[in-house]
């Protein structure tokens, strides 16, 4: 599943839709994980807000999820 998920993403970054200098690996293991936990949740909670995550999650790959003017706050939280 992974490998088709990293053709995807790298056809996309050659169509610019996905940033290119991210790696392709990367972010199929990311999207991966994501959904692995989602699953592993609903295990854990089967009332889990299906709408809620999938906002939540649609906000973080869109770029919306920091509002802040200071995007350094991002960068310093993934840097430790």
């Amino acid at each position: 599943v992974r490998d088709g998920l990293v053709a995807l993403i790298e056809e996309s970054q050659k169509r610019g839709e996905i940033n290119s200098t991210l790696e392709p690996d990367a972010v199929a293991r990311t999207m991966v994980a994501l959904y692995q936990g989602f699953l592993m949740q609903r295990i854990v909670d089967p009332e889990l807000d299906v709408y809620a995550y999938t906002q939540a999650a649609g906000s973080l790959y869109g770029g919306t999820f920091w509002t802040g003017n200071d995007s350094d706050v991002a960068h310093s939280l993934l840097a430790h």
